[in-house]
């Protein structure tokens, strides 16, 4: 991105910039790298948990430092082929101790986790896009060539329909919940690049409450009047359901808790 857009990106974030409030009083911790990592409240659910993490990419610091801390399980959504196969390197050096430091970008060696106390047992992939459908879809590619998460959404390229994509098979959270066998769900992460405006509604229709939901707002990175309206929508939905927030970086990630 060059000078130009930054600034420009900086200007419509002051004007566009959503209104959230910190409401719960419960203390926070933040696990994972300085480009992966995640705020939520530390509470026994999830000592021997179940977390549900979608949306991996190639930085995996967040659900390994989870399965460490707390012994608990990790099951992971995303279709995307270089997440599936980071996702498998992660499980093949299940054992070994960490002898890289993290970088500070979206890629990770997975030689930078440390993995000597957790198990492959723990971490199970469903290779397919959370939305709220099933069957195929469109999955964009990002601009940047060089850039992991492609999108349900096409915000990274203008919503056009015409860009480059691969098809994915697709699931709701229903039938995520079934195919899974998921029962109480400790902590849901949502990294999915625009989909969670369809998959939190669906998700809070289905009846599923998991205790803590972490959310990236991605089209709150590309500040508009459309992607402020559309977060306000599905955090006023979230409140309703009995949700308060623990943390917000002040850009697009929020936090909330049950």
């Amino acid at each position: 991105m060059n000078f130009f857009m930054r600034v420009i990106r900086a200007i419509k974030r002051r004007v566009y910039a959503p209104q959230v409030r910190v409401t719960s009083a419960e203390s926070v911790v933040r696990l994972g790298s300085s480009y992966g990592g995640w705020s939520f409240v530390d509470r026994p659910a999830l000592h021997d948990g179940l977390v549900v993490s979608c949306g991996l990419g190639e930085d995996a610091s967040f659900d390994v430092e989870l399965a460490q801390r707390y012994g608990c399980r990790i099951v992971i959504v995303d279709p995307t082929p270089r997440a599936v196969e980071h996702f498998q390197q992660l499980r093949f050096h299940c054992g070994q101790p960490a002898s890289r430091p993290y970088t500070s970008h979206g890629t990770q060696d997975v030689r930078s986790y440390d993995l000597q106390s957790v198990s492959e047992n723990q971490f199970m992939l469903v290779a397919k896009a959370l939305t709220n459908q099933c069957g195929e879809v469109k999955f964009f590619a990002p601009p940047d060539e060089n850039a992991v998460s492609y999108s349900l959404v096409n915000f990274q390229n203008g919503y056009a329909q015409n860009t480059a994509h691969i098809e994915v098979e697709a699931i709701d959270a229903r039938s995520l919940l079934t195919e899974a066998g998921l029962g109480d769900v400790a902590l849901m992460k949502l990294d999915i690049e625009g989909a969670e405006i369809v998959v939190i509604p669906d998700l809070l229709e289905s009846g599923f409450r998991p205790e803590q939901i972490l959310v990236e707002f991605d089209e709150l990175n590309w500040p508009s009047r459309l992607s402020t309206e559309r977060f306000a929508g599905v955090h006023s939905q979230l409140m309703e359901a009995g949700y308060m927030v623990s943390h917000f970086d002040g850009r697009s990630c929020v936090s909330y808790v049950r």
